[in-house]
Protein backbone atom coordinates (compact mmCIF):
# COMPACT_ATOMS: atom_id res chain seq x y z
CA UNK A 1 0.00 0.00 0.00
CA UNK A 2 2.84 2.46 0.32
CA UNK A 3 3.96 2.59 -3.02
CA UNK A 4 0.21 3.71 -3.72
CA UNK A 5 -0.07 6.23 -0.67
CA UNK A 6 3.01 7.89 -2.51
CA UNK A 7 1.10 8.09 -6.01
CA UNK A 8 -1.69 9.83 -4.44
CA UNK A 9 -0.10 12.01 -1.73
CA UNK A 10 2.84 13.27 -4.27
CA UNK A 11 2.73 12.44 -8.04
CA UNK A 12 -1.13 12.82 -8.56
CA UNK A 13 -2.00 15.87 -6.78
CA UNK A 14 0.74 17.39 -8.49
CA UNK A 15 -0.42 16.72 -11.98
CA UNK A 16 -4.20 17.53 -11.26
CA UNK A 17 -2.60 20.60 -10.15
CA UNK A 18 -0.35 21.58 -13.26
CA UNK A 19 -3.99 21.16 -15.15
CA UNK A 20 -5.90 23.76 -12.32
CA UNK A 21 -8.13 21.20 -10.92
CA UNK A 22 -9.16 23.59 -8.32
CA UNK A 23 -9.83 20.86 -5.46
CA UNK A 24 -8.38 17.44 -4.69
CA UNK A 25 -9.70 15.25 -2.05
CA UNK A 26 -8.31 11.82 -1.33
CA UNK A 27 -10.01 9.53 0.81
CA UNK A 28 -7.86 7.58 3.25
CA UNK A 29 -10.21 5.01 4.91
CA UNK A 30 -6.76 2.91 6.66
CA UNK A 31 -5.90 6.46 8.04
CA UNK A 32 -9.29 7.59 9.13
CA UNK A 33 -9.01 10.79 7.33
CA UNK A 34 -9.69 12.92 4.15
CA UNK A 35 -6.97 15.36 2.63
CA UNK A 36 -8.22 18.04 1.07
CA UNK A 37 -5.93 20.08 -1.77
CA UNK A 38 -6.83 23.41 -3.03
CA UNK A 39 -5.00 26.59 -4.81
CA UNK A 40 -3.07 24.66 -7.44
CA UNK A 41 0.15 25.88 -8.36
CA UNK A 42 3.04 24.48 -11.03
CA UNK A 43 4.39 22.27 -8.42
CA UNK A 44 1.46 21.35 -6.76
CA UNK A 45 -1.16 22.51 -4.50
CA UNK A 46 -0.16 25.37 -1.93
CA UNK A 47 -3.08 24.59 0.21
CA UNK A 48 -3.56 21.17 2.17
CA UNK A 49 -5.64 20.51 5.17
CA UNK A 50 -6.57 16.79 6.88
CA UNK A 51 -10.25 16.20 8.45
CA UNK A 52 -10.62 13.06 10.70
Amino acid sequence: MRGLRGNDDEVKDRARARRGIPHYLIFAPYRAHCVTLWCPGPDGYRGRGTIP
